[in-house]
């Protein structure tokens, strides 16, 4: 599934970017997901608005925000680089310790969105991230 960008794409093309790519992995679960705690069976359409509203948290300078769209348990891996954190909550303080304010943050971008639904309630997610200061 292609991520729509125009709307997103006008306020990058005058500026240089600087492209980082990262294999996003989440694992969606309904309990921990607020837009799908009540629907038992999730689509493509709704993982993508959770990214989606990621990536507005992000830019809003909401790291918290950005975070409920991660599976909120210590089983949570993430891989950022050459680390791999494990746990929501290790993840969070990361995120808080290396983006103390919202110019730091910078502006974030989502891309080249592929969703695979893996059952009911969880859906693989992999894509390519920018982000521009």
């Amino acid at each position: 599934m292609e991520l729509p960008l125009k709307k997103y794409l006008n306020n990058f093309i005058t500026k240089p970017l600087t492209m980082k790519y990262l294999i996003i992995i989440l694992a969606f679960v309904a309990s921990s997901c607020n837009q799908l705690e009540n629907n038992p069976s999730i689509s493509k359409k709704e993982v993508l608005a959770v990214i989606m509203q990621q990536q507005d948290f992000w830019n809003q300078g909401n790291i918290k925000g950005y975070m409920k769209g991660y599976f909120k348990s210590d089983s949570l891996r993430f891989a950022s680089g050459d680390h791999v954190s494990y746990g929501w909550q290790t993840t969070l303080d990361r995120y808080l310790k290396g983006y103390p304010d919202k110019k730091t943050m910078g502006t974030l971008l989502f891309s080249n969105i592929d969703i695979k639904l893996l059952s009911h309630n969880t859906a693989l997610v992999f894509g390519q991230w920018a982000l521009q200061r």
